[in-house]
């Protein structure tokens, strides 16, 4: 009742795809695949991937992380150097680690000369710590605003600074650092 015939488009598609698989070749176990595979390289090889792992997975989070990848990955091209010149003699490899160690030894450079501490002038260290370090300017920044343009002046008793409608103020901000006047 609810038989239905084979139809002959679905026999020769069958048929036809049997002699397909009957002449595949079965693949190899794992034991035959892996004959020509090369020895072990070296310990100074695997120390130098452990540094790129380690250093890759520094946190971001991490305060120095730029500056710890940077040193990592020296690390870990200075190691993949060593192994391609003293044991498997890859003229190529010891050519492109030494390029990736320059690049990076040149990127911590950068990246420590800009980590430096920023020398605050004495008479400015006050103001920069009372007015401009709550506002959370940073120190480096701080000394670009008052390194060309600051200039300190010491004034007399009854020496005269500025006065009222006479003298422009426009292009100019004044701190008074010490002493007090009207």
């Amino acid at each position: 009742m609810n038989f239905t015939e084979p139809s002959p488009l679905a026999q020769s598609t069958v048929v036809g795809f049997l002699p397909e698989l009957e002449s595949l070749t079965p693949v190899p176990s794992n034991e035959t695949s892996c004959e020509n595979w090369r020895e072990v390289h070296h310990l100074v090889f695997h120390a130098a991937n452990v540094c790129f792992a380690v250093g890759l997975l520094i946190p971001t989070t991490l305060h120095l992380h730029m500056i710890l990848l940077r040193v990592m990955l020296s690390i870990g091209c200075t190691l993949y150097v060593v192994w391609a010149t003293l044991y498997r003699c890859a003229l190529d490899m010891m050519i492109w680690n030494s390029v990736f160690l320059g690049i990076n030894i040149l990127h911590l450079s950068y990246l420590l000369y800009k980590k430096r501490p920023v020398k605050i002038e004495k008479d400015l260290g006050g103001v920069y710590h009372r007015l401009f370090e709550p506002l959370r300017v940073p120190p480096d920044l701080f000394r670009r605003l008052t390194g060309q343009f600051c200039v300190i002046q010491t004034l007399k008793r009854g020496q005269v600074y500025a006065t009222e409608d006479k003298t422009s103020v426009d292009d100019r901000l004044s701190i008074l650092l010490k002493g007090r006047f009207s």
